[in-house]
């Protein structure tokens, strides 16, 4: 299914001839573009494929009759020369917003592949901008039993990549693909821009591709020598301003972040310091966040109840681990801090950003010291508090009173309501007061058409999530002995062990 704008081409590059012998050609007939060395020109790295014009010259070549683009040649000096039957200005054209797969089962797959070595589902690619203004990211992941290979190396089932111009994609003694991408100068302009001290640390090496980028750094992806892994490295650069004591802070903050080991919270394997840098290495989770995976065009769209309840019951298990084995307080949940492990229901989850999170020593301690985001904030976090703005977090002098774990439950609880009704509960007009106003008095409303088929129980768990009063606010514990959980509590655990920890 076609997404927004095109943001790269799978080129097929040969087929073998048992492939085309088993229908490849007529079971994709309507699947392929034909196009002519022309427009195949057209799609070079300098020319941006969301492009409208580009769009539309792909469209408009039509699906011509697949055997005439296909020029069947000897590839001599090849071992599998009489295997394969090589392949002429054939694309398959990969759309922003869209979860391209490649496999045996045609019910299943935008690519049907009917050879013996090919898995049901055997890769997926899909692509992620990580905000609105950014070159498209695109990744690939491996299902398979018999392995896909990107420049000849195997991925292994259920890893992942990041795909560059050029890779190419084989299913061995299938197919081959050649991937073509559009690669923004203004992406490149952006990595020169943040200086790196260095490039390698020990085992890990650090590529120039940029996956993320904020007031904080950088995120690159990294790769650990012996492995084919990908891995994700934050740089943090720490302002010239900072004391002492907030280099220390920082780097004791680091420190936590590799104690930490839970299957839905993201796992820092090794933190480094240089001069004013931090490196985190961390696992690099390929599928987005979920604000992206619920955007749709201007708005938030809902998702179904039934994948819902997935991605909650796995934030509770995070939380349950940070709440009551490490006494951890996130502070800054948010639906931006959830990454997928790929855009599509029943992915795991996975916990991040932990930059603010705050131990506290036991379970009636209380914090005083916020940073969050105002959306997803709790009301006790501004009772007589000052609000400064500092861009899309908020610095607060607290009340005595401070807070604790429920303010994580209170923001939890946002993020469902969004999930559930498309609708953040407080944003109004996006104006900080007017947010701060409508948490503070807590007014839910389930009446409107978004919440139709929702059922009484998710409403009612949402309501004991977001209340004003703390006291009354559910626990973690409190969340996991709902009814929501528990009547579907069996399912869940099945689903739990048997898919998304499997994966």
């Amino acid at each position: 299914m076609e997404g927004g704008n095109i943001v790269g081409i799978l080129e097929v590059l040969s087929v073998s001839e048992a492939l085309e012998a088993n229908g490849f050609y007529h079971d994709n007939q309507d699947v392929f573009t034909a196009i002519d060395d022309d427009s195949l020109r057209a799609l070079s790295p300098s020319s941006p494929f969301g492009s409208s014009q580009v769009s539309v010259s792909i469209r408009e070549s039509g699906h011509t009759e697949l055997s005439n683009a296909c020029k069947r040649t000897q590839r001599h000096g090849d071992q599998h020369s009489k295997l394969t039957t090589s392949v002429q200005n054939l694309i398959y054209p990969l759309y922003s917003g869209q979860v391209a797969s490649v496999g045996r089962c045609p019910d299943l797959n935008n690519i049907s592949v009917n050879h013996p070595a090919t898995s049901s589902v055997h890769f997926m690619i899909w692509s992620v901008m990580f905000d609105p203004s950014s070159t498209p990211i695109l990744y690939l992941r491996d299902n398979s039993l018999n392995g896909v290979f990107v420049n000849d190396h195997r991925l292994g089932r259920y890893n992942s990549v990041v795909l560059s111009e050029g890779d190419i994609i084989e299913i061995k003694c299938a197919l081959k693909f050649c991937v073509r991408l559009y690669e923004d100068k203004t992406e490149s302009q952006k990595s020169a821009a943040f200086y790196l001290p260095t490039s390698t640390i020990d085992s890990w090496s650090i590529s120039n591709k940029v996956i993320g980028f904020g007031s904080f750094g950088a995120v690159f992806i990294a790769k650990r020598r012996h492995t084919a892994k990908s891995y994700a490295v934050k740089v943090i650069r720490q302002n010239a301003s900072y004391t002492d004591k907030r280099r220390s802070k920082l780097k004791d903050e680091a420190e936590m972040l590799q104690t930490i080991s839970h299957p839905n919270i993201i796992k820092v394997h090794k933190a480094y310091y240089f001069d004013d840098y931090i490196y985190l290495f961390e696992d690099l989770i390929c599928g987005g966040d979920l604000f992206s995976y619920l955007a749709k065009d201007s708005h938030l769209r809902s998702i179904p109840e039934s994948e819902t309840i997935i991605i909650v019951y796995q934030l509770l298990l995070a939380l349950e681990y940070l709440h009551n084995n490490l006494k951890i307080i996130h502070r800054d949940l948010k639906l931006d801090n959830v990454l997928l492990e790929a855009p599509l229901p029943c992915s795991r989850v996975i916990l991040c950003d932990f930059g603010i999170a705050k131990p506290l020593k036991c379970l009636n301690e209380r914090s005083n010291t916020v940073v969050g985001t105002i959306e997803y904030s709790a009301p006790e976090i501004f009772q007589k508090g000052r609000l400064e703005d500092k861009s899309k977090s908020m610095f607060i002098d607290c009340s005595p009173g401070g807070y604790d774990y429920k303010c994580d439950i209170w923001s939890l609880g946002v993020m469902i309501h969004i999930m559930l009704s498309g609708i953040s509960p407080f944003y109004s007009n996006g104006q900080e007061k007017t947010i701060i106003h409508s948490a503070k008095l807590g007014r839910l409303s389930f009446s409107g058409s978004a919440w139709a088929n929702v059922s009484y129980c998710a409403k009612d768990f949402v309501k004991s999530l977001i209340k004003v009063n703390p006291e009354e606010r559910f626990s973690i514990n409190d969340c996991l002995a709902h009814e929501w959980i528990e009547k579907h509590l069996d399912q869940l655990r099945l689903i739990y062990s048997s898919k998304i920890l499997k994966e």
